[in-house]
């Protein structure tokens, strides 16, 4: 029986949970409002639309079943945006902060 087949998606799945994780601590132990902004677009809520697309095709249920990470990432997303408006805009880029501004 191959199961290669199950490479891809498992490893795009372990890669979004890493983008995830990166997105979490710049936006909620490093407080880093405006990296956070692209960066939950471009790495959790991108990955999450890649590997549900792939778990689709593998597995219907299982890329439904997925669907919904997408859903909340999206409203994730747009909480993360409105936060960042909210709090004064910093720039959207990583900033390297002095020890006097931590």
């Amino acid at each position: 029986m191959n199961h290669q087949f199950l490479v891809l998606p498992l490893l795009l799945f372990v890669v979004h949970l890493a983008l995830g994780d990166t997105w979490n601590t710049i936006f909620t132990v490093e407080r880093r409002l405006g990296a956070a902004v692209p960066v939950v677009i471009l790495g959790p809520w991108l990955s999450a639309v890649v590997v549900t697309a792939i778990y689709w095709q593998t597995n219907p249920v299982a890329g439904m079943t997925l669907s919904f990470s997408c859903v909340w990432l999206t409203v994730a997303a747009v909480l993360v945006f409105r936060i960042w408006q909210l709090n004064g805009s910093e720039p959207l880029y990583p900033l390297k902060l002095t020890p006097l501004e931590k």
